[in-house]
């Protein structure tokens, strides 16, 4: 999990105590800002429908895969002395929520700018739903012991082959 740099941080601090409005932190990596918004870059207002589609339907592969060890994470026991206090005290944060809410915002604004551009829009909240269902499936499959031929498939009209 990334942290504010030291200053930054300090910042923050003097600016509460003081009593003035701390300014939105920006995270240039990403483009989110402490508001929880994605603001696009230069070169992604550029890019056209089938772009922000292909980029929209990876981060819906991604948000289903974080869902999924969120999932995993909240049904195991914590790992942790602070993972079981946050539990006990009825807070489910894992280690993936912060990521998880990147990609979310991030998809959002994708799908956001495809409407903005008069492009089909995806329902995020079914297109994640769907690609878990995908997930599973595929998993269910490569678990799926492989199934050995029985001797009469090898045999030819009766009689065992060579």
């Amino acid at each position: 999990m990334e942290q504010l740099s030291p200053c930054l941080f300090v910042a923050g601090i003097l600016a509460v105590l003081s009593g003035c409005a701390a300014p939105a932190l920006v995270d240039t990596r990403v483009n989110t800002t402490a508001s929880n918004s994605y603001q696009l870059g230069p070169d992604e207002r550029v890019w056209d429908c089938a772009r922000f589609k292909s980029q929209l339907d990876e981060s819906v592969k991604q948000l289903a895969t974080l869902q999924e060890k969120i999932t995993k994470e909240l049904s195991e026991p914590p790992t942790t002395m602070g993972r079981l206090y946050q539990r006990s005290m009825g807070q489910t944060a894992t280690d993936f929520d912060g990521e998880y809410k990147k990609v979310r915002v991030r998809a959002e604004a994708y799908n956001a700018e495809l409407r903005t551009k008069h492009c089909a829009a995806i329902d995020l909240d079914a297109a994640i739903a769907a690609a878990l269902v995908a997930n599973k499936e595929a998993k269910d499959l490569a678990a799926k012991p492989a199934t050995k031929p029985t001797e009469h498939q090898h045999t030819k009209g009766g009689k065992a082959g060579p």
